[in-house]
């Protein structure tokens, strides 16, 4: 999907569906505390461990220290900031 190029029926529905799946995912974070807490912390620890490299790709910036301290950066600020 480029910024010149129509979108299609399928990009619009995965935009969409996405952002729905984002919105309901800060809902229920707003929940109480111990589900934000499982959201922002046990989440994201999950994910770095058992996801992560596995889809870090040799040659691209998702496997270099940037993309670790931009990514647990932000999340210190929804964390600490909240």
């Amino acid at each position: 999907m480029f910024f010149y190029e129509p979108l299609t029926a399928t990009a619009w529905v995965s935009v969409l569906l996405y952002l729905a799946f984002l919105i309901g995912m800060n809902e229920l974070s707003r929940l109480n505390k111990w589900v934000g807490g499982a959201i922002f912390i046990a989440l994201p620890l999950i994910l770095t461990i058992f996801v992560w490299p596995h889809t870090a790709v040799e040659g691209t910036g998702a496997g270099t220290w940037f993309q670790w301290v931009k990514t647990y950066s932000c999340l210190a600020g929804a964390i600490l900031g909240g």
